[in-house]
């Protein structure tokens, strides 16, 4: 569909990898196995590609490396892709494909590819949103988070505060149950106890941008 020479790396090691192997590919696509850098690879790139069928995609650390390394990402709409991908002023570091009947429509996702490949300003509109959507999970930003929620907790009425969670905050994993010393008994000589809710973002790794050169 293009007269471009593009090239596709397939990072990572499984049964799919081992398949695709035993199959044989095109002289245009390239098994590299598991890489300690990725990063490395999604930077000399053009563009990421995250073509998934697992509707419960939470947050896939390689899609935050792409968007880290500065590269819009073409991939499934499914689980938390989409917002992943959503800059905070609006508009997608990238494209999303709907899944039919949980499988990626392969002419769709070519065509989106396609689309970024002889759509120059397409391409740069996108990878102008990178930034933005990244930042959400850089480790500073994180930390800042979470340093604010808890002097926001430190400043309330006093230590004996007995008033209700923060119902805008979302509850941090691991803590169902009441996590701080019971308060001294109220009136009625109950006790009271409060539980402390934390922002989900989870952390990355922040990666600088590759200085060698993308690839076609």
């Amino acid at each position: 569909q293009t007269a471009r020479d593009i090239h596709l790396l397939l990072l990572g090691e499984g049964p799919v990898r081992q398949s695709l192997a035993r199959q044989g590919l095109p002289p245009y696509a390239h098994l590299l196995g598991f890489k300690r850098n990725p990063v490395d690879y999604y930077a000399m790139a053009d563009l990421g590609l995250l073509p998934t069928r697992y509707r419960s995609e939470c947050r896939p650390m390689t899609l935050m490396e792409c968007l880290m390394a500065g590269r819009p990402v073409v991939a499934s709409d499914a689980g938390e892709i989409r917002s992943m991908l959503t800059a905070p002023g609006g508009g997608l570091a990238g494209e999303l494909v709907g899944l039919q009947n949980w499988q990626v429509p392969i002419t769709e996702l070519s065509a989106l590819i396609n689309r970024f490949v002889e759509d120059k300003a397409a391409y740069e509109h996108a990878a102008s949103l990178t930034s933005a959507a990244a930042r959400q999970f850089d480790i500073d930003q994180i930390a800042r988070q979470y340093s604010e929620l808890y002097a926001k907790v430190l400043d309330r009425k006093s230590p004996s505060y007995l008033g209700p969670s923060d119902p805008d905050l979302p509850l941090a994993p691991g803590m169902n149950e009441p996590q701080q010393p019971a308060q001294p008994p109220d009136s009625a000589g109950q006790l009271r106890t409060r539980r402390l809710r934390l922002p989900l973002s989870p952390a990355a790794p922040r990666a600088a941008r590759s200085p060698i050169p993308s690839l076609a």
